[in-house]
């Protein structure tokens, strides 16, 4: 429920492409969890995170990114609500 919550919640404030995109990061935040419990990690998952990470950031600062409507124009706030949706669906994955 909280991903969907969270989710709903973010897209309210940001672009939907960013909800998206935040919401989905469950597999970035496996391999985080494996690398911080010392589980082993292959390069490639790592070089992947990396890449995705970095997408986040490009797409997070990108100065153009608006929404239709101004009155909920809070986009970064509505980033974390997003990631905090991923964080909920990899607990969900990992307990599953």
């Amino acid at each position: 429920m909280g991903m969907q919550s969270f989710l709903t919640w973010g897209a309210t404030f940001t672009i939907m492409s960013h909800a998206n995109l935040f919401s989905s990061l469950c597999s970035i935040l496996i391999v985080a969890l494996r690398l911080a419990t010392m589980k082993p990690v292959t390069k490639y998952e790592i070089i992947g995170s990396i890449v995705a990470l970095l997408g986040c950031v490009v797409t997070t600062f990108d100065p153009s990114a608006e929404k239709s409507n101004d009155e909920d124009n809070d986009i970064q706030f509505g980033n974390l609500l997003s990631f905090f949706s991923s964080i909920f669906a990899t607990v969900y994955i990992l307990k599953g």
